[in-house]
């Protein structure tokens, strides 16, 4: 199911078909289904914990493994792994009891669902019936959901088993009230946030998929550090953002507190054809047909590198993956990003970012009388954050401030970025951006941490922490734009991820595209489970 399509309509640039149609991509593809993951040569002696989401749904519907053994091997290894910090509501029996309900259903010949026996985690800002939504605070603990987020429910009468709600940023400001989610390929590192959980879990191959959700980079980010592929899905054709009529690709009803327009849930899992294989099932949509020698893909030009602070790991990962990738027969051009870079950090703090769907109190009184705003900006105030509402995403209290733009500003703005974004891809005849998804390696836990009040070193440069994180995933989001991160390579014994950015409503293109790349790329080692601390 999905909630309403973006428009191929534009003001200020060229449509999303101009741009299909410039880059020799038929708009009228061929449906094609979703590959199935590499064949192995033993399958049956691939552990349990090792198997994709594709694979276990195979195996369980085939009868060579049941749904509540399958789940039982799950919970193993989060036992095993408890330290990751990855859970913050796990209800085992109930878990266990759904598992096993497949299993009985399969037993009586019933129809299965496409998801049927397959255990997901979902980060604890989205609604799961009968779980609390804490959105990773004291002030939401009271607070449980009557009934399913509209995704969540699709996947659920899918016959998927929510196994988990998982760890995040308390209220999504970077503060932390439950203890910080750790990297399963280096403990003493972040896993990125603020999907924080759903990272460590699927990276541990505690879980093969789960739901995140990514306002300016809240899958990509953990699924770039974690090693496993992350979608943020198309929130609006631009212009239609403007005149009113902005729908995202997935609902978001049923995600907590009150959503803003750049707010959207994400699939999450350790491949691309994961990801593409949930998000076929939440939206109904087929994957086109592509090869990589039919698409022409932007990428940083070399002065890029040369005015963004990076680590050098990073760039070298990066480029060999492209690399391998042009090999392949891959095209590929250099696009200015710097200017979009530039763009974005300007209007980065304007007021649109905070337009949310209902205030907060309203949501409160129908949801939570006994908490306020107040208690949620207090909340806010104790992690060093603004107390003006929804000012979250805003400046830190006490670090230096940037004048803020007015809303006319911004409006400016957004449509001259918009112009430059979608004039790349048209002027250009590609079909996505290639980028790293970050310009480093996962930083050393600071268990005080909050980005956006600090500086680190990287490629032997002191830079404000938020900047650099926000380098490649932010400007996009403003689009609307949908963005993949899928596993690029190593990089000092760390993954790194890179982003493939489209038009909006190009989501089944980027995730084709990702899927012919993944298959050039190919898979990163498992974690270490190593812990150096620092």
């Amino acid at each position: 199911m999905t909630n309403g399509k973006t428009s191929e309509d534009n003001v200020g640039g060229p449509t999303r078909r101009d741009v299909l149609k410039a880059a020799g991509w038929a708009t009228s593809v061929v449906a094609a289904s979703i590959p199935a993951s590499p064949a192995r040569s033993e399958p049956s002696k691939v552990a349990a914990t090792d198997l994709t989401a594709r694979e276990a749904v195979d195996r369980i519907r085939k009868g060579e493994m049941s749904a509540e053994a399958y789940v039982t091997d799950l919970l193993k290894q989060h036992d095993a792994h408890k330290d990751l910090n990855a859970f913050i509501t796990l209800d085992e029996n109930r878990v266990k009891q759904e598992a096993r309900a497949v299993d009985q259903a399969r037993a009586r010949g019933d129809k299965l669902g496409p998801l049927a026996g397959l255990p997901f985690v979902v980060k604890d800002q989205i609604d799961v019936t009968g779980y609390p939504t804490t959105v990773g605070s004291t002030v939401l603990k009271g607070y449980v959901a009557k009934k399913n987020a509209v995704v969540i429910d699709t996947m659920v009468k899918a016959g998927a088993v929510v196994m988990a709600k998982t760890n995040m940023s308390d209220l999504i400001t970077g503060g932390r009230y439950y203890p910080a989610a750790r990297n399963p390929y280096d403990l003493s590192r972040t896993t990125g946030g603020s999907s924080t959980g759903v990272g460590a879990a699927l990276g541990a191959r505690i879980a093969p998929a789960g739901i995140g959700e990514d306002t300016a980079g809240s899958v990509r980010w953990p699924a770039a550090n974690c090693g496993i592929a992350g979608l943020r899905p198309s929130t609006f054709a631009f212009d239609n953002y403007f005149n009113g009529t902005d729908k995202k690709r997935y609902s978001g009803l049923g995600m907590v507190l009150p959503t803003g327009w750049m707010d959207t849930m994400g699939p999450m899992a350790r491949t691309v054809s994961d990801v593409a294989f949930l998000d076929g099932v939440i939206t109904g949509e087929k994957l086109p047909a592509v090869a990589l020698r039919s698409a022409k893909v932007g990428i940083p030009r070399a002065d890029y590198w040369e005015k963004r602070p990076h680590d050098p790991a990073v760039k070298k990962a990066i480029d060999t993956a492209i690399a391998k990738l042009k090999d392949a027969g891959l095209q590929t051009v250099e696009v200015d990003l710097n200017a979009l870079i530039e763009l974005s950090a300007r209007d980065r703090l304007g007021p649109m970012v905070t337009k949310g769907a209902k205030p907060t109190a309203e949501w409160l009184a129908e949801n939570q009388p006994l908490v306020t705003a107040k208690d949620i900006e207090a909340e806010r105030a104790k992690n060093g954050f603004s107390t003006e509402p929804r000012n979250y995403f805003r400046i830190p209290a006490g670090s230096q401030a940037r004048p803020h733009v007015t809303p006319a500003e911004e409006v400016a703005i957004m449509k001259d970025a918009w112009a430059k974004y979608s004039g790349a891809f048209k002027d250009n005849g590609i079909v996505a951006l290639a980028s790293p998804t970050m310009m480093m390696i996962p930083q050393y836990l600071n268990l005080n941490w909050n980005p956006r009040d600090q500086k680190i070193k990287v490629g032997g440069q002191w830079v404000e922490e938020w900047d650099l994180i926000l380098t490649n995933i932010w400007w996009g989001s403003r689009f609307g734009a949908p963005a993949l991160s899928l596993p690029a390579g190593m990089a000092d014994g760390m993954p790194v991820g890179m982003q493939l950015q489209g038009m909006p409503g190009a989501d089944t293109q980027i995730l084709a595209l990702g899927i012919e790349a993944e298959k050039v790329l190919g898979s990163l080692p498992p974690p270490t489970f190593k812990h150096v601390p620092i």
